[in-house]
């Protein structure tokens, strides 16, 4: 986050600077909102046109302006993060391109639970960054980070507009809802609701493989699984202003949503035997609810900077479903069926302290605690037809603290930024598992502690600017992948905890350089102990397996990254290709591989009310570990425009427009079982309309600082 501020000011001031900007949201904003007042003001009497370049790059941060650019128009911020130049929509989530997925925030503040991306409106938001090279401030682990800036009007007003979004794939989605800003003096607030009901249908079929001495078993699992799910959504936040230097705010957001599936197909099983088929059919219904509050206080001034946030979350998810499987050769009482229950809530607890200041020889500071607790509970449930005969029948019970803490250091030697930093974790996991069934229990504790050091180099140079990053991070394994319970899943798959895992070791060097309108960049990334996901039979001539994680030895990229970005007039271009060497490590053997990786993106700005946007993502073909991901290409296009004095906004996109955007075609082989997805197709091919109008944007006669609209920050 300081990077991307650093060049606004000359460097002999920039101790000052630095030690305001640290991870400070607040103080950034204020600082850019200070100087979009001025330019206001210098332009209030002339009419300007101008085509601004969308992309700027200096080191490892990529800013993509949003204000006044097509991006701005296409419904909520998590429909737009899919077309922004360097982030590619998977299908289930955003990657970066060429790091994986990222961590959000939002004017300073952690957004870890990423479905308030669908509240939040791509309209108010001013730009977006991106750090590819992200530091000790971060949490350990992380992969990318994009920062979302709003855009806030200079006058004190009040705001009311409705919008829709309306999308047709297999099924067909409606998202209507309702957005209300207002700010009274120092006191700013803004109410969102959104209804929602979405429908998909992905087409799949699973598949494994076991090979056998004197026979191969296979079971094909064809299979359509139509969705449909309906959701009621508030954000509301307040925030006031003390004083110049000292602001309070109150977040709650909460969300209730029914998801119905009906996923049916057929099993095609060959063993020895023969070939023989059933029919399945699996009826599931979902309830969750989740709220959360957050209360903030944060400290600005122009030496330093303190934020302090403490956040309740509650979440409890009801989940029922009845599998019917029938023979293809039907007789009186071979028909079975099952009934299975989840009743899982989660309470977290978290506070969060940070600060930034300014130490003596030009050495700026930043330093921050975090502590975060969370207990879940859960009851598992698997009977027969009738409810009389228990398959599975436990409760898991889970407490985990995490204190961390982190220091950063910064200082500029001539046009260099020098950064040490390091990173502490303790992670504490209690874990009870009761097998209701009378089989025994399970009680399990892990507890880690780990440093995580950072050093990074920046150097800024004009046109020519560069990083290089070293990291070292350690990856502990969730607790349920170290629960140590057998869980039936169907008669032919159990899961199995693993209380043995490892943790995984992450070694980390990047670094990049800029010159003019193109990137380079290099990665090297080192593994050690790698966690993958593997069936195991459960015994040598069984076809039941059990689905468990185990360490592998290691696991190496080399990545070799070219980006491109330009304005030209009212076109903007963007283009990111990455050439990745994979080695994988396995108990047996090594494994080489390479692939391909391609970002692209296009605008035209055909006048300040009409554009067009298409982007392009190919994820090449791969081998990671065990796994094989096949290639996958997704190519949107859109076009937006702006009528009746600009209060109706429109955007028209048609997606997947190849119908190559399956990112679950994958297979992993591991001993003698072979086991995946083919012949996969989701159903992100479609159209999607929005519309949003604005019913009134007021100005008041009321004094006093300027809107600062706020979004729930809350840890899942």
């Amino acid at each position: 986050m300081i990077r991307s501020n650093i060049r606004k000011w000359n460097i002999n001031s920039f101790g000052l600077v630095l030690g305001v900007a640290l991870l400070s949201g607040s103080a950034t904003v204020k600082a850019e909102e200070a100087a979009d007042s001025v330019e206001s003001k210098e332009l209030s009497e002339l009419v300007v046109t101008a085509n601004p370049k969308i992309i700027t790059k200096e080191g490892s941060i990529t800013k993509i302006k949003i204000h006044g650019t097509p991006f701005s128009q296409m419904g909520s911020v998590a429909d737009m993060l899919g077309n922004v130049p360097g982030l590619m929509n998977i299908g289930n989530g955003i990657q970066v391109a060429g790091l994986g997925t990222p961590i959000y925030y939002l004017d300073g503040r952690e957004l870890t639970d990423i479905s308030q991306l669908n509240v939040l409106q791509s309209s108010d938001i001013k730009d977006i960054r991106i750090e590819r090279a992200p530091g000790p401030e971060y949490p350990a682990g992380t992969k990318a980070v994009v920062l979302l800036t709003t855009y806030n009007p200079l006058k004190n007003n009040i705001y009311l507009a409705v919008n829709n979004t309306f999308g047709i794939g297999r099924k067909v989605s409606d998202f209507p809802g309702i957005n209300f800003k207002a700010k009274a003096g120092r006191f700013v607030t803004s109410l969102a609701y959104n209804f929602g009901t979405s429908g998909s249908e992905v087409r799949e079929t699973y598949f494994r493989k076991i090979e056998h001495p004197t026979y191969e078993f296979e079971r094909s699992q064809e299979r359509r699984l139509p969705m449909r799910r309906i959701s009621n959504t508030v954000n509301w936040s307040g925030e006031y202003q003390l004083n110049t230097f000292n602001r309070i705010g109150l977040h709650y957001y909460f969300t209730n949503a029914h998801r119905k599936e009906k996923e049916c197909g057929i099993n095609v099983i060959t063993d020895e035997s023969g070939v023989s088929s059933i029919d399945v059919l699996d009826n599931k219904n979902v309830h969750t609810n989740l709220h959360s509050v957050s209360a903030v206080y944060d400290y600005a001034s122009t030496t330093k900077a303190f934020h302090l946030s403490q956040d309740f979350a509650f979440n409890g998810s009801n989940s029922k479903s009845n599998v019917t499987e029938t023979p293809e050769n039907q007789l009186a009482g071979n028909i079975e069926e099952t009934w299975n229950s989840n009743n899982t809530t989660y309470r977290v607890a978290t506070t969060n302290f940070r600060s930034n200041f300014y130490l003596p020889w030009q050495i700026y500071a930043q330093a921050g605690v975090r502590f975060t607790y969370v207990n879940s509970s859960s009851r598992l449930e698997t009977t027969d037809d009738n409810l009389t005969v228990w398959l599975n029948n436990s409760k898991l019970n889970v407490d985990e603290y995490t204190p961390q803490a982190y220091v950063a250091l910064g200082r500029m030697i001539g046009k260099v930024l020098i950064s040490p930093g390091v990173r502490y974790e303790y992670t504490y996991r209690r874990i009870a598992d009761y097998d209701l069934l009378g089989t025994g229990d399970n009680r399990y504790h892990y507890d880690k502690s780990s440093f995580y050091p950072f050093l990074t180099a920046q150097y800024y140079g004009g046109k020519i600017n560069a990083f290089l990053q070293y990291s070292r991070s350690v990856v502990h394994p969730d607790f349920n992948l170290l629960n140590s319970g057998l869980a039936y899943v169907d008669n032919l798959t159990y899961s199995l905890g693993n209380p043995n895992l490892e943790a995984m070791t992450v070694n980390y060097l990047r670094g990049g350089l800029d010159f003019g309108d193109f990137s380079l960049e290099l990665q090297y990334l080192n593994r050690q102990n790698p966690l993958e996901d593997v069936d195991i039979p459960i015994a040598a001539s069984e076809n039941v397996v059990y689905s468990t994680w185990i360490n592998l030895p290691r696991y190496e990229r080399f990545t070799t990254g070219l980006s491109y970005g330009a304005t030209y007039g009212g076109l903007n271009c963007y283009g990111r290709v990455d050439f990745n060497f994979h080695r994988s490590k396995l108990p047996t053997e090594f494994v080489n591989n390479f692939s391909i990786d391609v970002n692209a993106n296009v605008s035209y700005q055909f006048n300040s009310r009409f554009s067009a946007y298409v982007n392009y993502a190919l994820q090449g073909r791969n081998k990671v570990l065990l796994t094989t991901q096949r290639s996958v290409q997704n190519l949107n296009l859109g076009l937006s425009g702006k009528f009746f004095n600009d209060r109706l906004d429109v955007n028209f996109e048609v997606t997947d427009i190849l119908g190559k955007a399956n990112y679950n075609n994958l297979s992993s082989t591991y001993m003698n079982v072979t086991s995946g997805t083919r012949n996969g197709s989701n159903d992100m091919r479609g159209v999607r309309l929005r519309l949003s109008y604005t019913l009134f944007n007021k100005p008041i006669r009321v004094t006093g600082s300027r809107e600062n609209t706020e979004i729930l920050n809350r840890v899942k």
